[in-house]
């Protein structure tokens, strides 16, 4: 997830939303190509096939492959 452009002119209110957007997951995104973990920014999360794709904040990431539901 990327944090808006936009601040807020309340500093308290812009730490706490710095906070959120560096530690929230964010929407899955559709590879095109299997990624690599260098290829993807901490906290996001993403499918390639039948295969999910995770990387943490700390830089660890893990895949896991699945089957299609039907």
């Amino acid at each position: 997830m990327e944090r808006s452009p936009t601040r807020v002119k309340d500093k308290e209110t812009d730490r706490v939303l710095d906070f959120i957007f560096n530690n929230a997951m964010g929407s899955p995104i559709i590879f095109t190509a299997a990624p690599t973990l260098a290829q993807m920014k901490g906290n996001t999360w993403g499918k390639y096939s039948n295969t999910l794709y995770l990387k943490f904040a700390d830089g660890k990431g893990i895949s896991i492959a699945g089957s299609a539901l039907i």
